[in-house]
């Protein structure tokens, strides 16, 4: 028995370290202090257009963390960094990453302090995914013939124009699906994603998100057969 519990001990202790959260702040915040060990570093997102860019990276220890772009509107985010040497994992909605030390790609290495900063250029692009695909956004002056097996989401940002996000997770295959709200132009815009039951991953907390017409929170399910709705709001 003392076994089995070291070893769940262990187990525990091991999953800990495989993920991590950075502090993250507003750029226009000049009150917090920087934590012992850390570098302060912006993740600034262009104007090119609405799509939110991300980035995982890893340190040394094999500990990941996600950085997550703000909209182009008022102060970007800054993350306190513990500093030391890292490597992009992933990237989504990145057309172009620079930094002080140059651009930066997938699989490519970093120091921190050196790294300086993050000007990142977004683009929409479909989640990585196998088999599935999601196809989108499309204007509502398009109509767009729906794919067999998907269901159409339509997307509504307010007249605020909010450039929401919300990741899905199809419980049939595990695969990711993002849907994002628009910051210019157009109120309204929509998706094809594959039918099926889903569960929210991650929604954002700067405004409010409500699928097919109740409110969003982490592990909140739903279930999108022929069509579905999406909106955001303040």
């Amino acid at each position: 028995m003392k076994k089995i519990f070291l070893f769940l001990f262990l187990l525990c202790n091991l999953l800990s370290v495989n993920a991590g959260e950075l502090q993250r702040i507003l750029a226009s915040d000049t009150s917090t202090p920087t934590p012992d060990g850390c570098t302060k570093v912006v993740f600034v997102k262009g104007t090119t257009c609405s799509a939110i860019p991300s980035m995982i990276i890893k340190n040394a220890s094999g500990e990941t963390f996600e950085l997550v772009a703000k909209d182009s509107n008022g102060a970007p985010y800054m993350y306190f960094i513990p500093n030391g040497k890292y490597t992009v994992v992933s990237m989504s909605n990145v057309k172009r990453c620079n930094t002080a030390k140059g651009e930066l790609k997938n699989g490519d290495s970093f120091d921190v302090p050196s790294v300086g900063y993050f000007t990142l250029e977004s683009k929409f692009e479909t989640p990585v995914v196998e088999y599935a695909k999601s196809y989108g956004p499309y204007s509502m002056h398009y109509e767009q013939a729906i794919p067999s097996g998907y269901s159409k989401i339509i997307v509504d940002s307010s007249k605020d124009y909010i450039n929401g996000v919300v990741s899905l997770k199809r419980l049939s295959d595990g695969n990711l699906y993002r849907i994002l709200g628009s910051a210019t132009y157009y109120q309204q815009w929509y998706y094809f994603i594959p039918k099926g039951d889903y569960q929210v991953v991650s929604v954002g907390s700067d405004y409010k998100t409500k699928i097919n017409g109740f409110t969003a929170y982490q592990g909140f399910k739903v279930t999108f057969l022929d069509s579905g709705s999406v909106a955001f709001s303040k």
